[in-house]
């Protein structure tokens, strides 16, 4: 099965293409953003979309001098309208409680144009009658990239806390 998804990389990529490939990261597009943080767009052959998306986050991480800093599940109003078919208004309702049951998730940053975690939205509406909305399968696929983001940050700041003199480490329950 064919899955995409996007992961956001710190590192010297440049530097690392032959490990990259040998990692087997061939099925990624790579863009710079800088020069040190790139975006691996990916389309990975898996058994189910978890499989693909940690797969491909062990692979990087195995990588010295690369880190994986997060997987990329956030999305704006404008963004879940074209995902759900509808217009930017529509979303804005929903958003602010004047269309549907109210409640929909808080954003997680951004103040112009918020973003939301895509997991946390494709539930909502799944939760609230908006489910022949979605693509099938798309709530179990946001919720992955929300619980994979999730395990990056968490061993990301576990290292770096771990890294800091005089601070014992934190481990991952």
């Amino acid at each position: 099965m064919e899955n995409e998804f996007v992961l956001y990389v710190e590192g010297p990529v440049e530097d690392l293409m032959d490990e990259l490939y040998e990692a087997e990261c061939d099925d990624a597009g790579i863009e710079n953003i800088n020069a040190n943080y790139h975006r691996f767009d990916f389309i990975r052959e898996a058994e189910t979309f978890q499989v693909a998306v940690r797969s491909a986050v062990d692979a990087v991480n195995g990588i010295d001098g690369l880190e994986v800093v997060a997987v990329d599940n956030d999305v704006n109003a404008t963004q879940i309208a074209e995902r759900l078919g509808r217009t930017r208004q529509w979303v804005d309702y929903l958003i602010r409680g004047e269309r549907g049951p109210g409640g929909f998730p808080c954003g997680v940053g951004g103040q112009r144009n918020p973003l939301y975690d895509w997991g946390n939205v494709a539930l909502w509406l799944e939760r609230n009658g908006y489910s022949d909305l979605l693509e099938p399968g798309e709530v179990d696929r946001a919720l992955t990239l929300t619980w994979e983001g999730a395990r990056v940050a968490q061993q990301r700041i576990a290292r770096i806390i771990g890294e800091r003199e005089g601070h014992p480490p934190l481990t991952i329950a």
